[in-house]
Order: C-alpha cells, then structure tokens, then sequence
C-alpha cells in the first residue's frame, strides 16, 4: 500500500515527533500520501519490534504492513502532541503477541522444546522491544557489524533492505531454512552483544 524510501538520516527525536504530528494532522486533513512519511519515519523501529518478538521472521513484512493498516486506519485516536511512536509501539507489539500466538498453537509436539525457549526468551525481547529508540537501533546497527560477514549480509539483507527470505536463499543457493537459521543465530548474538554494551 505504501512504499517506504530509503533509509534517513537519523535526526533529532524532537524533530521526528513534530515530522510525526505533522505528518498526522496533514492525512486527517486529507492527504493520505501524507502517510508515506509516518512509514519512512518509523519503519525501522516497527521492524525492530517485530524481529525482536516474531518467532518465525519471514512474517516481519506481513505483519509490519498489517502493523501500518491498522495505524492509517486508528489515526483519529492518536493525539498529536503526545507521543506517536509510542503509540505506534503498543500498536506493534499487540499485533506481534497475537502472532506469536498464532506460532505456537501452530506447532507439533516435536516443537515443544522451541516453544519453552521462546516462551523464556519472550520477556527479555519485549524488554529491548519496549526500549527501541535511536540509541538502541544505533546499538543494534554496530552489533550487526560485529556479525560475521555472511550472516551479516543476510540481516541487513532481510530486516534492512526489506529482502524476502527466498530472495536472499536464491542469491546465496541455499535453502530457505538456511535463512531463517541464519537470522534465529544472528539475532541470538546481536542479542548477547546487546547485553554486553548494557
């Protein structure tokens, strides 16, 4: 439906949040490609949100654009002048546990060990969701460039560049399953590098 563009620079959190309101008031005033800048604006942390809390990543860009619907759809409930990306996040995470949900009641029995560990792992990344701001994405971006250079191009590939996990399996003549180990270890690390940077 909407079409982000390429990544901005990173900008003052002030400014971001008048861009927001400003952006809001211009779609309720009837603008609707007023929106594309909410989506350029807040792509990163809506993605973030997802990848920390989905346990299957190939569901990222679905529920993101489900994520953006729903947002376009609620803006008469937000309030221009408090706080749109935080909003936005509890929007983000009610979608991501109804997901996550879905995962697990998904799963076979041979599964049940994977669910226990996602089950443990759920509060710490609803923890680093809930703190997504510029200094955590920026925190998150070093750990990524701490990645060994092949797991490395493959997230950025995948939750910066907005490739879908066949795309990047076919670029690398791999299965699909292989990506999506490579991205469950690569966020298992940049996880542990997060914790060691506090």
């Amino acid at each position: 439906m909407w079409r982000r563009g390429g990544d901005t620079e990173q900008e003052p959190m002030e400014d971001i949040r008048e861009q927001l309101d400003a952006a809001v008031i211009d779609v309720r005033a009837g603008n609707r490609e007023a929106f594309r800048r909410v989506v350029d604006l807040c792509h990163v942390k809506v993605r973030v949100i997802l990848a920390a809390m989905l346990p299957d990543h190939s569901t990222v860009d679905d529920v993101a654009q489900e994520v953006f619907l729903t947002v376009f759809s609620k803006l008469e409930e937000y309030q221009p002048g408090t706080d749109f990306q935080a909003w936005l996040a509890t929007i983000t995470r009610f979608y991501a546990r109804n997901e996550r949900r879905k995962w697990l009641r998904s799963r076979n029995t041979q599964q049940e060990l994977s669910e226990i560990i996602e089950g443990m792992m759920e509060p710490h990344m609803s923890r680093l969701a809930d703190s997504a701001n510029e200094q955590v994405l920026e925190s998150i971006r070093g750990c990524i460039g701490k990645l060994e250079e092949l797991a490395g191009r493959v997230v950025r590939a995948f939750y910066l560049e907005d490739e879908s996990g066949r795309t990047i399996a076919q670029a690398h003549g791999r299965p699909e399953g292989w990506v999506r180990l490579t991205l469950h270890r690569a966020r298992l690390a940049i996880a542990r590098c997060l914790e060691r940077e506090g």
